[in-house]
């Protein structure tokens, strides 16, 4: 490309500004869209994949791993709550409140039926984590 004011030659590269300086008569110079976007071509979006390779001993580690997160998480929140709501319960009945005993004993049902779902809904995922596996073990037996 030439320079507009005193037609010498820029040297252009992907390294410049949009403007750019000519070294003769020192005129700022605008690079004009097409050469712009010749030095500078749009980035491309490419696909990608990401290959797992599960096998039966991960299957079977990741529903032990999570039963025993849920349990441990159970233990620790739960495990305190309904100690709290047996305390409460067991006081408030021991000094004729029936009210408290009341709140205290449908909290503690209302949790224990949380617990339990959790728990259950837990145990179900980790025994469908083994049918997998073993259909894996199967499948490559006979593959």
């Amino acid at each position: 490309m030439s320079c507009p004011s005193c037609a010498a030659g820029l040297q252009i590269t992907a390294a410049d500004q949009r403007t750019t300086t000519c070294a003769y008569c020192k005129a700022s110079v605008y690079i004009p869209d097409d050469l712009w976007r010749q030095l500078h071509p749009a980035k491309q979006a490419r696909g990608w994949n990401a290959v797992f390779q599960l096998t039966p001993d991960a299957l079977r580690s990741a529903g032990t791993g999570n039963l025993g997160c849920t349990l441990a998480f159970m233990g620790l929140f739960f495990g305190g709550l309904f100690a709290g709501l047996v305390t409460g319960f067991v006081g408030a009945i021991s000094q004729g409140q029936i009210v408290p005993a009341i709140v205290c004993g449908v909290l503690l049902l209302a949790f224990g039926a949380v617990a339990l779902a959790v728990i259950a809904g837990t145990v179900m995922s980790a025994l469908r984590y083994r049918r997998l596996a073993t259909r894996l073990e199967r499948s490559s037996a006979a593959g």
